[in-house]
């Protein structure tokens, strides 16, 4: 991926215990952040290795979400991807 800053961001948002979504090839981004180390994730199938590599939990669906981690795979998933995004982000309590 090689985006220093998108990379600086996704680890940022995911200390503060933000919700982190990515979609297609982006879960690279959120490897390289380091932040799915043992977590569950999918992402674009010609970037499998590239979750795997980072101690990620490779898991063929189409979204998954682990925490507060959601991934999706691909532009086929964005209905999905969006859902799982407003559900997790309704279900959380008002600060």
């Amino acid at each position: 991926m090689g985006n220093s800053h998108a990379v600086r961001v996704a680890r940022e948002a995911y200390d503060k215990g933000k919700l982190v979504g990515a979609i297609c090839l982006a879960p690279g981004v959120l490897a390289e952040a380091g932040i799915l180390q043992d977590k569950k994730a999918t992402i674009f199938p010609s970037a499998i290795d590239k979750l795997k590599e980072s101690g990620s939990v490779y898991v063929n669906q189409s979204v998954v979400r682990d925490g507060n981690i959601i991934t999706a795979n691909g532009p086929e998933a964005t209905e999905k991807f969006g859902e799982e995004i407003r559900d997790s982000l309704s279900s959380k309590s008002p600060i």
